[in-house]
C-alpha cells in the first residue's frame, strides 16, 4: 500500500519528531530521516519507495501555500550531492527554494524545499511552525542558542553535537534551556576577566 503524507505526519507525531527531513538524490532511493542530518547517519522515520516519494511530494505541492519561491544563480550542493561522480556525470541545475505553509487537518506546518545544483531534493516539514517567517526565526534563534552555548560554556565538539541533536528534536526554541543542557553534560560557565 502506497505511503501518503498522512503516514508521514502520523509517524512524525508517534516518534516525537517535529522536524521531518525528506530527501531524494536523483537516481537514488528516497529517504525520510528520523532526525535532520547532523554528522550521524540518520535512521528512517518511515520506509518509502520511489512511488511513495512522488505521491508524498505531489500531496505537498498540492497543499502548499507558497510564501517564497526563488531560483538562485549560484551552485548549491547539499551533503548527499557531494559524490564526485555527480560533477562529471550530471548537468548542473539552477538551485531553487520554495517555502510556505502546509495545512493538514486542523494543523499547519511550515515547509522548506530545496532543489540543489546536482538534482537532490530536500524537503523539511517543521511541525509547530506555521510559515516561512517562522522558519527564518527558528534558524536565527537556533544560531543564537549555539553561539550563547559556545561562548558561555566553551563546550567540546561532542557537547555542541549534543546541543544540535537536542535542537533537531524541537521547533519550540523559546523555551529551550542551554543551562540545563550544560548542567547535564557537566559543563561549568566560563569566567571572564574584564
Amino acid at each position: 500500500m502506497r505511503k501518503t503524507l498522512f503516514d508521514v505526519m502520523t509517524a512524525s507525531r508517534e516518534d516525537d519528531c517535529p522536524i521531518v527531513h525528506i530527501s531524494q538524490l536523483a537516481g537514488e532511493q528516497p529517504f525520510i530521516a528520523s532526525t535532520p542530518c547532523f554528522a550521524d547517519e540518520p535512521v528512517p522515520l518511515l520506509e518509502i519507495t520511489p512511488d511513495d516519494y512522488l505521491s508524498i511530494m505531489a500531496e505537498i505541492r498540492n497543499r502548499l501555500a507558497v510564501e517564497h519561491d526563488e531560483t538562485l544563480s549560484f551552485v548549491i550542493l547539499t551533503g548527499g550531492a557531494r559524490d564526485p561522480r555527480l560533477g562529471r556525470e550530471r548537468l548542473r541545475l539552477s538551485p531553487r527554494t520554495i517555502a510556505g505553509s502546509l495545512a493538514f487537518g486542523a494543523e499547519t506546518a511550515a515547509v522548506y524545499y530545496l532543489l540543489d545544483s546536482a538534482g537532490q531534493e530536500t524537503t523539511i516539514i517543521y511541525n509547530g511552525l506555521r510559515s516561512f517567517a517562522d522558519i527564518q526565526d527558528y534558524w536565527q534563534r537556533r544560531g543564537q542558542l549555539v553561539r550563547a552555548f559556545t561562548e558561555q560554556y566553551a563546550p567540546s565538539r561532542e557537547d555542541v553535537h549534543d546541543l544540535c541533536y537536542c535542537l533537531n528534536r524541537t521547533t519550540q526554541l523559546a523555551t529551550f534551556d542551554i543551562d540545563a543542557l550544560a548542567q547535564r553534560r557537566g559543563l561549568t560557565e566560563n569566567i571572564r576577566c574584564t
